[in-house]
C-alpha cells in the first residue's frame, strides 16, 4: 500500500462521514501473518504499520478533525510466523508510532479463566495490562486504550481445536466472566475507554445464503445470542449489569457562538464555531434563506465544531 494512496483515501472517507462516524480502527491484529499479508511478521512489519497508521491518520484528521482514530488491537500470545504482541508493540513504539492514534486497540480474550486471573498464557484477559506497560514505557500513557474486541468462548460439543478448544467455558462463565470484566475494568482500569464485546450476533449471520458461522466455527460461540435470536445467559447478564450512568440535566447546555462560514466551492461552504459547553449530545444544524423558517440539514455528535455544508 502506497501511504500517500491511503492518506488520500482516508481523507476522503473522513470527509463523507463527518459529523455522522465518530471512530475510525485502522487495521487489524497485523501481528499475524495472514492479516499483514506475508509469510513472517517481524520488527520490520511493525515499523511499515507504523508508517501506514500514520499516514491514514493524517488523512483521517484532514477529513475530519473530530474523528477519534483507534489503531489496531494485536492477537495475544501469537507465535511465528506471527509475531508475539509484546515484541510487536515494543516494535511499533520504537518506529515512531506514538501520535498516530487517539486510542490503541487491545484485545484481551479472557481463554478459560475469570477476568481478575493473572494467572494465564498469552490469552488473557489481563493481558491488555502488560501492552499498557509498555505505553508507558514509551511516554505515551495519556492515550486511552480500547477494547475492541472481548469475550470467552461457549462450550459446545465441536471440537474448535488446537487454539480455540481449551478456551471453552460454560454458558454461565461465560455471562459472569463478561460482566466481570466490565466491572474489573471500570474499578480498575482509568485508562481504559470503551469495551467491545465479541461478539454479539455472528452466530445468526445468513448473508452468504448459508449459515456464515457454524456451530463449528468459534465464532458462532462467542456470540451472545442463538442463531434464532434468543439470548444467551451473556446476553441477559450483560443486559442486567447495573450500568454507570450521569442523570440527565434539566439545564439546556451553553449555546455556541462565533459561527464562520467559508466558500470552499461553488457547491460547499465550511462552517466552523466555537463549542462553549461541557454537557451536549450533540449539534443540530439547519439552514434558511430567508432568517425565519428553517430546514435541519444535519445533525453532528457531541464536541464537533465544524460541518462541511454542501
Amino acid at each position: 500500500v502506497n501511504p500517500d494512496d491511503l492518506r488520500r483515501s482516508m481523507e476522503a472517507v473522513a470527509r463523507r462521514g463527518a459529523g455522522r462516524v465518530a471512530a475510525y480502527q485502522l487495521f487489524n491484529e497485523l501481528n499475524l501473518n495472514y492479516e499483514w499479508g506475508a509469510d513472517v511478521v517481524d520488527a520490520n512489519a511493525a515499523a511499515r504499520h507504523a508508517v501506514l497508521l500514520n499516514a491514514a491518520y493524517t488523512g483521517l484528521k484532514a477529513g475530519d478533525p473530530n474523528a477519534v482514530v483507534v489503531a489496531a488491537g494485536t492477537a495475544n500470545g501469537a507465535t511465528s510466523p506471527s509475531m508475539n504482541d509484546l515484541d510487536y508493540l515494543r516494535a511499533f513504539y520504537a518506529a515512531g508510532a506514538k501520535g498516530s492514534f487517539d486510542a490503541l486497540g487491545t484485545h484481551p480474550y479472557g481463554g478459560n479463566t475469570a477476568p481478575e486471573s493473572t494467572s494465564c498464557g498469552g490469552t488473557c484477559f489481563r493481558r491488555a495490562e502488560l501492552q499498557r506497560q509498555i505505553m508507558v514505557d514509551y511516554g505515551d500513557s495519556a492515550t486511552p486504550m480500547w477494547a475492541t474486541e472481548v469475550g470467552w468462548l461457549h462450550e459446545s460439543q465441536y471440537d474448535m481445536g488446537p487454539y480455540f478448544e481449551w478456551q471453552k467455558v460454560t454458558a454461565q462463565q461465560q455471562a459472569d466472566y463478561l460482566v466481570r470484566a466490565f466491572q474489573f475494568a471500570e474499578a480498575n482500569w482509568s485508562w481504559m475507554g470503551p469495551m467491545f464485546v465479541f461478539n454479539h450476533d455472528h452466530s445468526t449471520a445468513m448473508w452468504c445464503n448459508v449459515a456464515c458461522y457454524p456451530p463449528t466455527t468459534s465464532v458462532h460461540w462467542f456470540s451472545i445470542l442463538n442463531p434464532d435470536r434468543s439470548a444467551r445467559p451473556a446476553y441477559t447478564a450483560l443486559s442486567d449489569m447495573p450500568k454507570t450512568s450521569t442523570p440527565p440535566s434539566t439545564t439546556a447546555p451553553t449555546a455556541p457562538s462565533a459561527l464562520t462560514a467559508t466558500a470552499a466551492s461553488s457547491s460547499q461552504i465550511n462552517l466552523a464555531w466555537t463549542d462553549n459547553a461541557t454537557d451536549e449530545s450533540g449539534f443540530k444544524i439547519e439552514r434558511s434563506t430567508d432568517g425565519a423558517s428553517f430546514t435541519q440539514v444535519a445533525t453532528v455528535i457531541a464536541d464537533t465544531t465544524t460541518h462541511p455544508d454542501s
